[in-house]
């Protein structure tokens, strides 16, 4: 209905500047998706600087304030850190939802706000630059990214959205995107195109699974020896998939064995990429006809109307 009014201006708007879905660097799908597909990153997945972050790091983001508290010192971050929690803070002033407006209000402080150089997640052997993430309570922000100057936080940029995700990741809120999405829906027109990118990274992680056997002179004993092989031979999350005794009287000893998977990366068929860019425009169509009344410009779901007619066959 609504796109049917909007295809009789149609004309008149490609006349504008078509503005298009920004596209990120590879494999945010977390960032893509309404809703992560996995409920909450683990923490050595993350990488500063190329370098893998460490529990100590996170603890010190947290403890650090005022000033370039929490920020990469030279990169910006307390200029964009003050927009982000400005965004933020007209957002929950304009939120209709008490209660989701109550649990999201712990995250906007210096200390859960962080700006930092070179954001990325670890797949595998693969490695991806990301703009955001929540982890551990506390969000980090790419400094380029997200820069007040030519960044996501620039004029011609409309964030909120993301921001609104971020705030409910970051305080592990199982929300669904409708909750969500009548959030975003209640707020103010601000000038900008909606950050809802559509680029689809080309590679998939493949698990291969394999199990190690220990057998050994006490249970705990041959859990541990169970677990080194798997470690040893350099496969992931290794854990205990069985524990029991085997062999009979005076030849019975405790068995156990281990679990791994190793990752590697593989293309995706074409079948697959299509299918996950259709996803992709689809939830950009649902975030548009939910954005604030009058924001989104006819040109803006032509462009994802024509992107939909591609991938979504």
């Amino acid at each position: 209905m609504k796109f049917g009014l909007i295809l009789l201006f149609s004309f008149a708007a490609m006349a504008q500047e078509v503005p298009k879905a920004l596209d990120v660097a590879p494999s945010t799908r977390l960032s893509v998706e309404l809703q992560r597909a996995e409920p909450t990153l683990k923490l050595e997945t993350i990488r500063l600087d190329g370098k893998q972050l460490q529990a100590a790091d996170m603890q010190r983001l947290r403890t650090r304030s005022g000033g370039t508290g929490g920020d990469d010192v030279g990169n910006g971050g307390d200029e964009l850190r003050q927009e982000f929690l400005f965004l933020g803070e007209q957002m929950l002033q304009e939120m209709g939802n008490k209660e989701l407006r109550n649990k999201l209000e712990a995250v906007l402080t210096i200390r859960r706000v962080v700006a930092v150089n070179n954001l990325s997640v670890r797949r595998g052997n693969e490695e991806f630059s990301v703009k955001s993430i929540a982890v551990e309570g506390i969000i980090l922000l790419d400094a380029a990214a997200w820069s007040p100057i030519d960044g996501l936080l620039s004029p011609g940029h409309d964030p909120r959205f993301e921001i609104l995700k971020l705030m409910a990741e970051a305080q592990g809120l199982k929300s669904k995107a409708e909750l969500l999405l009548h959030s975003w829906h209640s707020l103010s027109v601000r000038l900008g195109q909606i950050w809802c990118p559509v680029r689809i990274e080309k590679t998939k992680l493949a698990a291969e699974s394999k199990d190690f056997e220990a057998s050994a002179r006490s249970a705990s004993e041959a859990e541990r020896a169970a677990l080194a092989l798997c470690t040893q031979q350099s496969y992931e999350d290794c854990r205990i998939a069985e524990t029991s005794v085997r062999g009979f009287g005076a030849w019975a000893k405790p068995y156990a064995k281990a679990r791994g998977q190793k990752y590697k990366a593989e293309l995706k068929t074409s079948a697959e990429l299509m299918q996950e860019r259709c996803e992709a425009v689809r939830q950009c169509e649902m975030v548009h006809e939910w954005a604030p009344a009058g924001q989104v410009r006819p040109a803006a779901f032509v462009t994802l109307e024509t992107e939909a007619n591609k991938s979504c066959r």
